[in-house]
């Protein structure tokens, strides 16, 4: 990959650095003197979803929330992305803070953060959504669109239970996730809510990064998402902490709590076809998919009982 900032009128920055954390995009650190920037390189990203994603954070940057959200910096012709051999870019300067830690107090406030985002983006209009997600997973990915024949490849890169947990669950999964979507409400969601995506300073949240896969879902599968990657294996005290900071700024409907465990298991799930999908893409490695699928795997020993949270 190429480091080329002449679109934004720059010339060769005075350090780069690229992120502790992995990252779907090719994300670089560039500092000129005492200001820095985020690099962020969309491989086969859309065009058209991307420029929905900066209208996205655009109305969010609006709403007055307590933490600031990423906006794109235009380039010297007033666009917000330019193009690429290797894809779409944008540049953005760093917000402060720094990713948090596992602690029960971080967790805390990482929920709330997430609950008072949810809250802002109920109130704006299905129309800014960059996506629609409420389908069927074999259509998450452009790579992936036979999930039979994605269950095969698996089960011969990986025989045994781990891979028949998987064909068994995914239609069944997969029903049931179309099933609550007749019912429980949607709304524009952040999608990928995750510690990494997360910064904190003073312990306070000051900012909610990666709006990428940001769009149209219901409501609860953005706290399902929030507790599947930000807590250790779905530990109790942990999901309790998250749990009660996001019921401060949003509370969900006794549905939405009884289809908790449901949505957990499609985020699981979808994460692999998701990882599978970028492993054909040439992204991703076959042990990503393959620990992924692990993690998927042991999702559902977490929980309490078949199909349910910790208590």
């Amino acid at each position: 990959m190429a480091l080329d900032l002449t679109p934004w009128g720059l010339g060769e920055p005075d350090a780069v650095s690229a992120p502790e954390h992995g990252s779907n995009n090719w994300v670089r650190f560039v500092r000129f003197g005492v200001d820095t920037y985020v690099y962020r390189l969309q491989r086969n990203a859309d065009p058209l979803r991307v420029a929905a994603e900066q209208r996205l954070l655009s109305e969010l940057g609006r709403c007055g929330l307590s933490f600031d959200v990423p906006a794109a910096l235009s380039t010297t012709d007033g666009a917000t992305t330019a193009e690429t051999p290797y894809g779409l870019a944008t540049l953005s300067r760093q917000l402060p803070g720094a990713h948090p830690a596992r602690s029960l107090a971080e967790l805390e406030q990482a929920g709330r953060a997430l609950g008072e985002l949810d809250a802002a983006l109920a109130e704006l209009p299905h129309e800014l959504a960059p996506v629609d997600w409420r389908r069927p997973l074999a259509t998450i990915r452009p790579e992936i669109t036979d999930l039979g024949a994605l269950c095969r490849e698996l089960q011969r890169e990986l025989p045994g239970a781990v891979t028949a947990w998987f064909a068994e669950r995914l239609p069944e999964i997969d029903a049931a996730a179309e099933e609550l979507r007749r019912t429980l409400p949607a709304q524009i969601v952040h999608g990928d809510f995750a510690l990494g995506n997360l910064l904190v300073a003073d312990g306070q949240v000051t900012a909610v990064l990666d709006f990428e896969v940001a769009g149209l879902d219901l409501r609860a599968a953005d706290l399902a998402a929030g507790l599947y990657q930000s807590t250790e294996e779905l530990d109790p005290d942990q999901v309790a902490a998250f749990r009660a900071g996001y019921g401060v700024g949003t509370t969900l409907s006794a549905a939405e709590e009884d289809a908790l465990p449901t949505l957990l298991l499609h985020r699981a799930i979808g994460t692999v076809i998701w990882r599978a999908g970028a492993w054909r893409a040439g992204h991703a490695s076959r042990d990503d998919v393959l620990e992924r699928l692990a993690a998927a795997y042991r999702l559902q020993g977490y929980m309490a009982g078949p199909d349910q949270l910790p208590s």
